[in-house]
């Protein structure tokens, strides 16, 4: 039986359209690439706001008191807006080694605070010119907790003394170097060059291996973050990581201002994120139509116990790790953390046909 004119052009033009979807590949390089730039977008944002707002209070006539209160909740959404885009370890963000100027921690030999001591009792005036070239140590985010939220300083902003406006300098110098760091970091990624040298488009590459380099960056990134959080973020509270095997609640990543076992949710939210979005093709998706499906379901289940477990504490982990009760919660929450550190190696990796690269927690 002949095929007519038309059924001909109706076949061709289905096949065209067939041809012209985009794979699974590229839906879920899509996502990923659309989410770290929101991430860092929203990062951005936080920290020019927190640079506006350590402006307004330098240069205040209001309640002292009150007015840093407000600076601190800044302050905390820009940790937490970071938080949520820290797990990614490509792209502009390692090119500079930028996350240490963002967030230096941790700490081990209190540089942030040696550093902030040292140029406070110099004389010069602190610029942002200043600031610029300083050690990172005191750029980012580890030094303006110190400013915002150490007892030892919060009580200087409304005294009458010469250091008051200095640590207002160098708190405005420091926000003005954040934004600017995270405004350029979040341009860099939407500058087409930079999703190409992370999207890896070498020529003589099939699908198959492009979606395997790809996917080799994310899961790597994924897993390193899944590591901090289990080996320094829990790990060096808990003791696990000193040879006195002691709690030590100074270890914690953000003990000044308490917000320390929020950041590990934050982490955690954010590969959820990645992992299950209500109106975009997300991990799940693509896994499921990698005949995945029992595998995605058990990525969620892990992440929603881990995130349940954070929610039912009610201490943050400076003082969780020192109290027996709360102690073995957040025992419990690293034992978890380290389930979902296996599934992600030994499952997800070659699910996605991933060779894992070393990273630095390998072995903990």
């Amino acid at each position: 039986m002949k095929m007519t004119r038309i059924t001909i052009l109706i076949l061709v033009a289905l096949l065209a359209v067939s041809c012209s979807q985009p794979s699974a590949e590229d839906k879920w390089m899509q996502f990923v690439t659309q989410t770290v730039g929101k991430q860092y977008q929203d990062f951005a944002d936080e920290s020019s706001a927190l640079a506006a707002a350590a402006g307004g209070y330098c240069g205040r006539d209001g309640n002292p008191e009150s007015d840093l209160q407000l600076l601190q909740q800044q302050w905390l959404k820009t940790m937490s807006a970071w938080q949520t885009v820290q797990w990614v370890r490509f792209g502009p963000i390692v090119q500079n080694n930028e996350d240490w100027r963002i967030q230096f921690w941790p700490d081990k030999k209190n540089l942030v605070s040696r550093k902030t001591q040292q140029l406070l009792q110099k004389d010069e005036p602190i610029t942002d010119a200043v600031i610029e070239s300083a050690s990172v140590v005191i750029q980012g985010l580890s030094e303006l907790e110190l400013l915002l939220f150490d007892e030892e300083y919060t009580p200087v902003y409304a005294a009458d003394d010469p250091m008051a406006q200095r640590q207002c300098q160098l708190l405005e110098a420091v926000s003005n170097r954040l934004k600017k760091t995270t405004s350029q970091i979040a341009a860099d990624w939407k500058d087409p060059a930079a999703n190409e040298e992370w999207l890896n488009t070498i020529a003589d590459q099939d699908e198959k291996q492009l979606a395997s380099l790809r996917n080799g960056k994310i899961v790597d990134s994924i897993l390193a973050q899944v590591e901090r959080v289990k080996v320094d973020k829990l790990g060096g509270p808990l003791g696990f990581k000193n040879r006195s095997k002691q709690a030590n609640g100074y270890f914690s990543e953000s003990w000044r201002s308490g917000s320390s076992l929020e950041n590990v949710k934050h982490n955690l939210a954010a590969i959820k994120a990645l992992l299950a979005h209500p109106d975009e093709y997300d991990l799940s998706d693509y896994l499921i139509e990698h005949d995945q499906a029992e595998l995605a379901q058990k990525l969620a289940a892990s992440l929603d116990s881990i995130l349940t477990q954070i929610e039912a504490v009610d201490a943050d982990l400076k003082v969780a790790v020192t109290q027996p009760q709360s102690k073995a919660e957040i025992a419990k929450i690293y034992d978890q953390v380290n389930g979902l550190n296996q599934i992600l190696r030994e499952q997800l990796a070659p699910a996605l046909g991933v060779v894992l690269g070393f990273n630095s927690n390998d072995g903990d």
